[in-house]
């Protein structure tokens, strides 16, 4: 068994913290030496707890996971440019209309890219290219990001604490000493 290498040295990190591996202060190690030890004690265990973060219930499907490209990085940095360039063509789009943008020559070219890019859903810049797209009064249909299970949870997270950290003002009665 082998760690596939578009896993990050954080991610595994995260494994190791996720399923209680026993290794001690894995921040010391390099990725490569993190990746021995992580196939040594997948070796030498039985069983793993589950864990909802990784969405993996078992040995075997860790083994499976850690073998296998990372599902959370599979563009490489040139299509991610391309996605990227492209995002910023639909918001140019969406600011300036049609008739003052060098990119599109119609609307169905302008729907034609954001399909292709609505499988990227990970990326924040097609998110919000495609909410400003979504925005428009003359829209022709809805498109919606495509995004992982993991980028789902994180998102709905980061608006509950939103949620939280948006505090009131309360009046209460009674004395107040304040001296200075």
């Amino acid at each position: 068994m082998f760690v596939h290498k578009s896993h990050s040295k954080n991610e595994l990190i995260k494994i190791i913290k996720c399923f209680n591996l026993k290794i001690n202060n894995p921040f010391k190690f390099r990725k490569i030496e993190l990746s021995a030890l992580i196939v040594h004690c997948l070796n030498n265990l039985i069983s793993i707890e589950p864990c909802e973060e990784f969405f993996i219930c078992n040995l075997i499907d860790l083994k499976l996971y850690l073998n296998t490209h990372n599902p959370n990085k599979m563009l490489s940095v040139k299509e991610k440019k391309d996605i990227i360039q492209i995002c910023k063509k639909i918001k140019n789009y969406c600011k300036k209309g049609i008739h003052f943008n060098n990119h599109y020559c119609d609307i169905e070219d302008v729907y034609k890219d954001a399909n292709y890019i609505k499988h990227y859903g990970d990326i924040p810049s097609v998110r919000k290219c495609l909410r400003d797209l979504n925005h428009l009064h003359y829209k022709k249909e809805l498109i919606e990001p495509i995004m992982s299970i993991n980028m789902k949870k994180h998102l709905i997270k980061r608006e509950q604490a939103k949620e939280l950290k948006n505090t009131s003002f309360g009046f209460k009665n009674g004395f107040y000493s304040i001296s200075f």
